[in-house]
């Protein structure tokens, strides 16, 4: 039963994509997960005082490759965010763990990630990026290697400062906000500009049913186009993105 649906598994995903970009589709996904991690910030704010877990699925085209939790908690002074995805293509499967720590105003303390690719041979890749910030100044481990960047301007490692704005304007439909996010995943030497505009109430299908939701455009510099449905206390139950004639699309499911 194994083989049977691991050969079905890739005559799926042949279909999908072309098996000589399987490892491109894979890190347009890392992508999309990188991009959407950001969005863990609208499950909780100061106001809200939301924490807890969120489950979701990951589809592709239609077919599920992969899911996605996000674990949210308040622990003294900081906000604490685990969020982990799992992502089956072709032979290897692939798990993006991110953990990231910000004052309760949202200033970052620290962020770590963890990439690890397994083959169906059990060849295991692994990268540990991590991240420590002080005002401005950011000290970057990523294996052996230890770097030092620092930037002109203030900037933030996820969206809750914008999520807080936006639940105090009680999310009012033209909204827009636009900060400096700093993803090292992406480019550690670079501050993303992060846009987001709340498009208005939308009727949309989560899981089976009808729900009005509140729609926004999320932009991260050149990078990535993300709509986003989420309710008014700010907890997000779909994100859909498009690259390449393919559309991922992470929907809650717990």
């Amino acid at each position: 039963m194994r083989g049977a649906y691991q050969i079905l598994r890739r005559k799926i995903f042949s279909k999908i994509i072309p098996v000589n970009t399987m490892k491109k589709f894979r890190d347009i996904l890392i992508l999309f997960f990188l991009s959407v991690l950001l969005f863990s910030g609208q499950l909780f704010s100061a106001e809200s005082g939301i924490e807890g877990t969120w489950q979701y699925s990951l589809t592709v085209n239609g077919t599920r490759v992969g899911s996605s939790y996000v674990d949210v908690k308040k622990n003294n002074a900081e906000y604490l965010t685990s969020t982990e995805m799992t992502i089956s293509i072709g032979r290897a499967v692939t798990i993006v763990k991110y953990f990231h720590r910000e004052t309760l105003d949202f200033k970052p303390v620290k962020s770590t990630s963890i990439t690890t690719v397994v083959t169906d041979d059990n060849i295991v890749q692994r990268e540990v990026i991590t991240a420590d910030f002080s005002e401005r100044k950011v000290t970057l481990t990523d294996g052996n290697d230890k770097m030092s960047y620092e930037f002109e301007e203030d900037f933030y490692i996820s969206e809750n400062i914008v999520t807080s704005i936006f639940i105090k304007n009680k999310m009012k439909t033209g909204l827009k906000e636009k900060i400096k996010y700093y993803s090292p995943e992406l480019d550690p030497a670079v501050l993303f500009d992060l846009e987001e505009e709340i498009i208005g109430k939308e009727t949309v299908e989560i899981a089976g049913t009808k729900m009005e939701l509140i729609h926004s455009i999320e932009k991260i510099g050149n990078v990535s186009t993300i709509h986003n449905y989420f309710d008014l206390s700010g907890v997000l139950y779909k994100c859909v993105f498009q690259m390449m004639n393919n559309e991922y699309i992470l929907e809650k499911i717990k």
